[in-house]
């Protein structure tokens, strides 16, 4: 059973993350609609059709990306060494440490924290009873 744990719009339209069989998965082209009726209670979603085009396209681009089955707190860093493996440290400071790569892979919660402080304009809520409450700005 699939089971998303974060739903997001970006410039292309919605997209959902989550576990399925005990694998992450990655799943775009379905509807709003959809992913927030499969979504459980709590699932963080955001909604970036409106944020800075400019500021979003640079944070997807040379930004982390986020694995849903990460601990919150935990990244895992690319490393450019000799065995170009990925590095697992601990950050108490979700966006204390100004750069992350873009092979990076970071928590859902740092990476909720980041898309919030560098893209300007982008709207956040979670799931409640299947529909979505969004933060009031």
């Amino acid at each position: 059973m699939d089971t998303y744990l974060l739903v997001g719009r970006g410039k292309a339209g919605w997209h959902a993350q989550g576990i399925s069989s005990g694998n992450k998965f990655s799943s775009s082209g379905g509807t709003f609609e959809h992913y927030v009726s499969e979504a459980p209670e709590g699932c963080p979603v955001y909604d970036a059709e409106n944020a800075d085009y400019d500021a979003f396209a640079k944070f997807t681009i040379s930004g982390p990306m986020c694995d849903v089955t990460l601990p919150p707190g935990q990244v895992n860093r690319f490393s450019l060494g000799d065995s170009k493996k990925y590095a697992t440290e601990r950050s108490e400071h979700a966006t204390e440490r100004s750069e992350y790569s873009s092979f990076d892979f970071v928590p859902l919660d740092i990476y909720l924290n980041l898309l919030r402080d560098r893209v300007p304009g982008v709207r956040f809520g979670k799931v409640v009873n299947h529909t979505v409450v969004w933060e009031c700005v």
